[in-house]
């Protein structure tokens, strides 16, 4: 682009196909400044970089009244230099961001192709996503969202062994509603089915003012072993640990509100909790970076039943 603007290429993937969205950064005449007034004003402003390596930048966005801040660190290679995240660390307290809101993502080869790129590694959808970035001077690819080391792969689930009657029987989460909601809530029955097309059909009960609420999600198979996605909530669930016959722990993110929430759901066979499937949770939520005030583990008192809703 012209006088020094760069164009940010992102590739957003699709239960079938990778979506790309592309964005263009004016300079504004400072140094490691440019802004963009596509869908809100978002100033980008280049915190620090090496070129070789690594790039931290800072991203507002102001949109109908409300700001959004987040800082991004960009990588030349899939795998992070340990300098570089170290120096991230250091810098995202300094923004007002907290602890709390890191995220940890999967590596992933998708949409790599659709955005000309062999070494392209993507988790998911918007702002929780490991994104291709075509940057005029740096070419680098961008972590999205305040990235801490990536987790391996999950296996293919079997989703056979995957129906049947379940429990949510613990839930760790940054989304408003547990903390609204926490004291009162009790444990969930769910029946997971496979509809005709092959996709996962996830039913689940919940007590709502006084009465017992019914809720479906349906769920595609993406190309990444273990993780679906329902178009209809714009929800990317990943199965993270799973035995079938006593319990399964799943990771979901989306965007409520242009605001990422990400959840980790325990489900259990029977009712009864283990210690150790409990305690094999909380670590698996600790290494999703969720605190203690976040989990919530649920007790049978007065239950909903999937019939009653």
């Amino acid at each position: 682009m012209p006088g020094g603007d760069l164009t940010l290429t992102i590739g957003y993937p699709m239960p079938d196909k990778c979506q790309k969205m592309e964005l263009p950064f004016k300079s504004t005449g400072k140094p490691g400044h440019y802004t963009n007034s596509v869908m809100g004003k978002r100033d980008f402003r280049v915190v620090e970089t090496d070129y070789a390596h690594y790039a931290i930048v800072y991203i507002r966005k102001d949109k109908d009244g409300e700001t959004n801040v987040t800082l991004q660190l960009f990588s030349r290679v899939q795998d992070v230099h340990p300098e570089a995240l170290k120096r991230f660390k250091e810098l995202y307290p300094t923004m007002g961001l907290t602890e709390d809101i890191l995220v940890i993502l999967p590596k992933s080869d998708r949409c790599a192709k659709a955005l000309g790129s062999e070494f392209l590694i993507f988790a998911e959808k918007q702002e929780v996503c490991m994104m291709k970035v075509a940057l005029l001077s740096l070419g680098l690819t961008l972590l999205c969202m305040l990235l801490a080391e990536a987790q391996p792969r999950a296996e293919r689930v079997d989703k056979n062994k995957l129906t049947g009657k379940w429990y949510v029987t613990g839930v760790a989460s940054t989304c408003n509603w547990l903390q609204k909601r926490k004291g009162d809530m009790t444990m969930m029955p769910a029946d997971i089915s496979l509809t005709k097309e092959g996709e996962v059909l996830f039913s689940m009960a919940f007590s709502s003012q006084g009465k017992c609420t019914k809720m479906e999600m349906t769920f595609k198979e993406t190309e990444t072993p273990g993780e679906f996605y329902s178009e209809e909530y714009r929800k990317t669930a990943q199965v993270i640990k799973i035995d079938y016959e006593h319990y399964g722990i799943v990771y979901a993110f989306w965007t409520v509100d242009e605001k990422v929430c990400r959840e980790l759901k325990l489900l259990t066979r029977i009712q009864e909790l283990t210690p150790e499937t409990e305690a094999l949770f909380r670590q698996l939520a600790e290494e999703k970076d969720f605190s203690d005030d976040l989990i919530a583990i649920f007790f049978n008192k007065g239950i909903c039943t999937l019939a009653d809703a």
